[in-house]
């Protein structure tokens, strides 16, 4: 994964972008976009609507670079409202559509046991139904914190709600997930055995 921008080089490239220099905007594209494809994944549930909605996002981006404001937060926490606002109108889209969330894995799947993979698509499958079941909001300041990594304060921004709030959905978020896992885990000897 690329690493992120800090705040200073993300705002020279806003700079540059704004004056027409397009290199700098596929720098922040190029920079970005894995940490947003794994954000938008946990909220839209699929690989290939998340491709679709980062799209949208980064058009979105790029009309409205002009107005991004550097004193009221990071380019990346304002990408990341943007991101949840189209993510959240696909969601609206979809209405009474099944949602099928797709975790994603950190490192690809490269177990050599088949058994052992077969457990782990089991439990990701849990997961994702557990995530399926949590309200919205709860589910991306989840999927902010424990699959982006950010900062209360970032969800924050990216929320536009109060830090006890932010760390309110994610506490929920935990106990219901786990609430939910605990009821889906099959007994131990139901599970696929190691020959």
């Amino acid at each position: 994964m690329a690493s992120l921008l800090n705040r200073a080089d993300q705002i020279e490239l806003v700079g540059r972008v704004i004056q027409g220099d397009l290199s700098a905007f596929e720098i922040l594209v190029h920079r970005h976009t894995p940490s947003l494809l794994h954000f938008i994944r946990g909220i839209v549930g699929d690989e290939h609507g998340a491709e679709d909605v980062a799209q949208q996002v980064w058009i979105r981006a790029y009309q409205n670079l002009p107005r991004f404001d550097a004193c009221k937060g990071s380019f990346l926490t304002w990408v990341f409202r943007i991101a949840r606002n189209e993510s959240f109108n696909v969601l609206r889209s979809r209405c009474r559509s099944p949602v099928r969330f797709q975790t994603p894995r950190s490192e690809p799947e490269i177990e050599s046991d088949p058994s052992r993979r077969v457990i782990e698509r089991e439990e990701f499958a849990m997961l994702d139904r557990a995530l399926a079941n949590l309200p919205a909001e709860q589910r991306t300041a989840w999927a902010l914190s424990e699959l982006n990594g950010l900062s209360q304060a970032e969800i924050a921004e990216i929320e536009d709600a109060p830090i006890g709030t932010v760390k309110s959905r994610v506490a929920r978020a935990k106990r219901s997930l786990q609430r939910q896992l605990n009821q889906d885990t099959p007994p131990a000897d139901s599970r696929v055995k190691h020959e």
